[in-house]
């Protein structure tokens, strides 16, 4: 299995690595900055509380560790909230010390066959980092944890949408375009996205040939790094605008959990 987070090693945390770095300096009299440690912790209690088990875990900083993104890839609770076996279920969460970047949690999925990367929305936690933070936001945590399961089969009732909603090469070609308008891919991802949308490179991807499912696998392999000044944290917003779009065009507002 491929890295959940697109990063090098050398990129790639551990919790217990995150654990040793220096605490976060306050930026003024009232900042009392939530450490990454204390995050992380706090989302992994209220999964436990959720039954919800995690697989697999990686983290990366950035910014001389001022911010964090993090990806958790997570076992179905007892009964399966999603019963798919092509996809897995990630939670992301990330966030920084000087509000540069809004905590929250992000739901997405790994295409199992290609280890392509989605997410799909974002929970964010709006609370300022000031007295008595980690109170108010580890109540946030807990609701937001909670929602993770009808998030998942809402996920799942998408995909099975997208795999029967036929679309013509065109229509394909004009979606791809105008992600590159949204800012969800760059020219040379636009390229890559065309490219795996004429000819997919896994064999898994050809049955879903001229679907909204085949063209979200075409744009999610686009999104995968190129090796040079890969930001998570900006890939997992470009990935959130395709499946935007996706949505659009496969008409799934009406989908519930």
């Amino acid at each position: 299995m491929g890295h959940l987070l697109y990063s090098s090693d050398d990129e790639l945390m551990t919790h217990d690595q995150i654990k040793l770095l220096e605490p976060p300096e306050q930026l003024g009299r009232f900042h009392h900055p939530y450490p990454f440690d204390n995050y992380i912790t706090d989302v992994k209690d209220a999964m436990k509380l959720e039954n919800l088990t995690i697989l697999n875990e990686e983290f990366a900083t950035a910014n001389n560790h001022s911010s964090l993104f993090g990806v958790m890839e997570i076992q179905p609770q007892e009964g399966e909230f999603i019963s798919a076996d092509d996809w897995s279920l990630l939670v992301g969460l990330r966030g920084s010390h000087n509000s540069t970047i809004a905590r929250g949690l992000v739901i997405g999925s790994r295409i199992i066959c290609c280890s392509n990367l989605c997410f799909s929305g974002t929970i964010s936690l709006n609370t300022k980092q000031t007295t008595n933070v980690e109170d108010r936001i580890h109540r946030m945590i807990r609701e937001s944890v909670k929602r993770i399961p009808d998030m998942a089969v809402v996920q799942q009732k998408k995909f099975d949408r997208y795999k029967d909603f036929d679309i013509k090469a065109r229509t394909g070609d004009a979606m791809m375009v105008e992600l590159f308008r949204r800012g969800a891919m760059t020219a040379q991802q636009l390229a890559v996205a065309v490219r795996e949308w004429d000819e997919p490179s896994f064999e898994d991807h050809n049955q879903y040939k001229n679907t909204v499912y085949g063209l979200f696998n075409s744009c999610t392999q686009a999104l995968k790094p190129n090796g040079v000044n890969h930001n998570p944290s900006l890939a997992a917003d470009r990935s959130i605008k395709v499946a935007q779009l996706m949505d659009e065009v496969a008409k799934v507002e009406d989908i519930a959990a």
